[in-house]
């Protein structure tokens, strides 16, 4: 049977608050049974995804969540 983690966080859209995003991130994926190197690329992943949707958001302006 699968698991489904589901957690939901808004941010302004500045590189400061990265932090938080792995934080909740490795919080949802405590729960998970699978291996840290797995949970750790998941991080990465997400955290590169986030990273590029702020520079984008502050390159067009955007100073909103």
């Amino acid at each position: 049977m699968t698991k489904a983690v589901q957690k939901t966080i808004t941010m302004p859209a500045h590189p400061k608050f990265l932090n938080e995003v792995r934080e909740l991130l490795g919080e949802a994926l405590a729960s998970v049974a699978i291996d840290k190197r797995e949970k750790d690329l998941i991080v990465l992943a997400v955290d590169e995804a986030v990273s590029s949707i702020v520079t984008y958001a502050r390159y067009k302006g955007y100073n909103h969540d």
